[in-house]
C-alpha cells in the first residue's frame, strides 16, 4: 500500500508507461507493485555498466516532477524521500526507464513511434513474468524469477532475462544490460543489405 500521495501519482504514471491500455493496466496491478517494491540490484564488480540502468531508473523520478509540472519547491517542503538519490532504484523503474530510452532516443531516429509500453511488455515477457496477471497471481515465482535475473542465473541467451538473443557466439550473463539490449536491436530491427533499421 502506498499512502504518500507524491508516490502514488509516480507509482500510477509508471504504470501507465508499461500498460497504456486502462483496462489492461488494471489486469496487473499485484505484478506492477511487486515490481515497484522490488529494489533492482546488479554486481558491480562484474557489470559495472548497469550502474546507468541504475541511475536511469531515478531520474525518471526527475522526468516525473517535470511532466507533472509539479514544482521543485514543493517537493522540498515535503521533504519527499521518494525524490532523494539515496531511494534505491526499483525494477519497475529500471524497465520503465530502458524502454523509455529505446523508444524516444533510439528508434525515435528512425522515425519511430513512441511505444514504450511495447518494449516494457517484451521485457516483462522475456522474463517470464507476464502471464503473472491478477487472475493467475503467484509472487514466489516472480519474485524467483526477478532474483534469476539480477543474479543472471538464466539461460546463455538471455532467456529469462529483459532480451533474448539468436546469435550464440554471445554469453549474455556477460554483458551488460544495454549491449544486450543494443544487440538484441540490431538482430531484430537491423536491415543489413539497406543498412537502416526497419519496422
Amino acid at each position: 500500500m502506498i499512502d504518500n500521495l507524491f508516490e502514488k501519482l509516480y507509482f500510477e504514471w509508471l504504470s501507465t508507461l508499461a500498460f497504456s491500455n486502462k483496462i489492461e493496466r488494471s489486469g496487473y496491478s499485484n505484478l506492477l507493485y511487486l515490481l515497484y517494491t522490488t529494489p533492482f540490484y546488479y554486481d558491480q564488480n562484474k557489470q559495472p555498466l548497469d550502474e546507468n540502468r541504475y541511475k536511469d531508473g531515478v531520474y525518471l523520478r526527475t522526468l516525473f516532477i517535470q511532466k507533472m509540472n509539479i514544482p521543485e519547491e514543493t517537493i522540498i517542503k515535503k521533504n519527499n524521500i521518494l525524490f532523494s538519490e539515496y531511494y534505491s532504484c526499483n525494477v519497475l523503474e529500471m524497465i520503465c526507464a530502458l524502454a523509455n530510452r529505446i523508444s524516444n532516443d533510439i528508434m525515435a531516429d528512425y522515425g519511430r513511434e513512441e511505444i514504450t509500453d511495447y518494449w516494457i511488455q517484451l521485457m516483462l515477457s522475456n522474463l517470464d513474468i507476464i502471464q503473472f496477471s491478477d487472475y493467475n497471481w503467484q509472487p514466489n515465482e516472480v519474485i524467483g524469477r526477478l532474483v534469476n535475473f539480477m543474479d543472471r542465473n538464466y539461460e546463455r541467451n538471455g532467456r529469462g532475462s529483459l532480451f533474448i538473443l539468436q546469435d550464440d557466439r554471445f554469453d549474455t550473463r556477460r554483458m551488460s544490460i544495454w549491449d544486450i539490449m543494443s544487440r538484441y536491436i540490431t538482430e531484430n530491427y537491423y536491415n543489413k543489405e539497406n543498412k537502416n533499421y526497419v519496422y
